[in-house]
């Protein structure tokens, strides 16, 4: 269901005219290889759904972006590519550290 819903907002936000320096910012809080059925933890997703998720991206034209890249457009010190999109992993959870 998340995979639907972020492939949605990508590809509206993909129709709409995107001003200069504008970045997507994606986040997401913990990557496993499985996740059981039936789990509550919603901010987790598969390694094999976080790679399509990446492969589409990537497939669409969008391309990873540092933060400090992000901080020095915003400060007239360099351009964003177009399709610039910022990929954050946050959580504390061990999976952002493996």
């Amino acid at each position: 269901m998340r995979s639907v819903v972020l492939s949605l907002a990508l590809f509206v936000s993909a129709l709409l005219p995107r001003p200069a320096q504008a970045v997507v910012v994606l986040g997401w809080q913990d990557v496993r290889d499985r996740i059981a059925d039936g789990e509550p933890d919603t901010g987790a997703i598969t390694s094999r759904n976080l790679a399509m998720q990446l492969d589409w991206l990537r497939s669409h034209g969008y391309v990873p972006v540092t933060a400090q890249a992000v901080r020095d457009a915003r400060a007239g010190r360099g351009a964003l590519p177009s399709k610039a999109v910022l990929l954050t992993f946050g959580g504390g959870y061990r999976s952002t550290y493996t």
